[in-house]
């Protein structure tokens, strides 16, 4: 498969973009990464159905590959065969490799949740943890879908130059 320079743009778009929203996550920014993926879903599905040739396949392999993880994720994590534990100690590595301790202010009279003593002193981790893991797992929903889009691209037009 043969990768144009449009592709390579959009490749470190999603690096960039990913890496800022794990960097500086928020739940505004998970809950809009959340919201950006399931119209990326619908908007295959629907390319899919109104498109022809390897334009649908594209967009059939979009909604396949994005909607199954995304599904699957939204197990419980006790089912036999969940990908979120899989994915589960890569994200938590990830955290702990860029998570920082600074010092917690408290708001209102209370520190915020996740506030933990060290030496007497509060400490707070950023970014926290569950704005974190959602954009984690948003970010591998959009990877899996453009995954499954561009495998169901080159099926197609290998079956289509075999026909030929």
């Amino acid at each position: 498969m043969r990768f144009s320079l449009r592709w390579v743009f959009a490749i470190v778009l999603f690096a960039a973009i990913g890496c800022g929203a794990l960097l500086r996550a928020s739940w505004l920014l998970s809950e809009a990464l959340a919201s950006a993926a399931g119209a990326l879903l619908i908007c295959a599905i629907i390319g899919s159905i109104y498109t022809r040739g390897p334009t649908a396949a594209f967009f059939g392999g979009c909604a396949i590959g994005g909607c199954v993880y995304f599904l699957c994720y939204c197990l419980p994590p006790d089912a036999p065969f969940c990908p979120s534990r899989l994915a589960d100690k890569a994200t938590r590595d990830l955290y702990q490799a860029i998570s920082r301790e600074v010092p917690a202010v408290p708001q209102n009279g209370a520190y915020p949740e996740g506030t933990h003593l060290n030496k007497g002193r509060a400490f707070v981790r950023r970014p926290p943890w569950n704005p974190f893991e959602t954009a984690a797992r948003v970010l591998a929903t959009f990877a899996v879908a453009i995954a499954g889009g561009i495998v169901a691209r080159t099926l197609y037009l290998r079956s289509a130059r075999n026909q030929s």
